[in-house]
This record gives C-alpha cells, structure tokens and sequence, in this order.
C-alpha cells in the first residue's frame, strides 16, 4: 500500500469489464460521499457491486487511521480490468457447437484524503487537422499562376 492511499480490490467478479467500466467512470475522482450518493441511483447491475467495494474501502480506511471519516475521502484511482474468461459451449444449428464466452472482471478502487491535491481531470482537446484532407482546394497562396509558373521547353 503506498502512502495514505486505502485499497480495496475485487477480484473475478462475475460481470463484464465493459459493463462495470461505465459505473466506475461515474465516480473517479469525486468526493466517497458524492459517489456513494450517484451510485445509489445508476440503474446498472455493476453499481450494486462498486457499491459494496467502495464501502469495503472506507471501512478499510477507518480501520487504519481511526480519524478518517467518508467526508475527507475522495476516490483517487477506480479501474476495471478483465479477468479470465468462462468458456463455454452452446449449441447451434446442424450439428454445430458456437463457443460462448463469460467474461469476468478484476476492480481496484484506491482512496485518498482530501487535504492532497485531487487528481485533476484531463479534458480532451478536439483534434484539429494539420493536414489538408484528400481532395479539398488548395489554399489560395499556394497555387501557382501563370506568370509563375515557367516556360515549357520545346526542342
């Protein structure tokens, strides 16, 4: 455990990584009581699950440092990664067997106390092209008048 950073990991939870990804993007970076509260109202499957772990974090918190409380935590690191798949088989027409494949998740939530800097959000900026699209005018500097360009050689 690095410093002042309260851990709590679920592993090979029976749900999709893209599933859970959505409920755990919902509450990176906020305060444990603002996320409890969003949680508590996301009508995902994944939300019940984050729920009981981000809880677990909290009590891990309290049990470590007894003057912690939810109001001076923030969720500094939640992250899904995916676990090993279930594979398994189904039937299909003629004879046929088609692989199904039941994914699972590993998720880590890490708090931090609020009197650290809070992880700042990383807007996007929107791309901008450097390059002249295929097909698009050139621009009016660039091209070439007839005074510009040069004589053609006749031999």
């Amino acid at each position: 455990m690095a410093d002042d950073k309260f851990v709590a990991r679920l592993r090979y939870a029976p749900i999709a990584p893209r599933k859970l990804r959505y409920t755990v993007d919902q509450i990176r970076g906020k305060n444990v009581n603002l996320a409890l509260s969003v949680l508590r109202i996301i009508p995902k499957r994944g939300a019940y699950i984050i729920n009981k772990l981000l809880n677990s974090a909290v009590a891990n918190a309290s049990n470590l440092d007894t003057g912690l409380d939810a109001d001076n935590l923030f969720v500094a690191e939640a992250r899904v990664d995916p676990g090993p798949l279930r594979k398994r088989w189904r039937s299909a027409p003629m004879g046929r067997a088609v692989p199904i494949k039941k994914r699972t998740s590993h998720v880590f939530i890490a708090l931090t106390k609020l009197e650290e800097e809070a992880p700042k959000q990383v807007e996007r900026k929107a791309r901008t092209r450097k390059t002249q699209p295929a097909g698009a005018p050139a621009k009016a500097e660039e091209k070439k008048t007839p005074e510009q360009t040069p004589p053609d050689k006749k031999s």
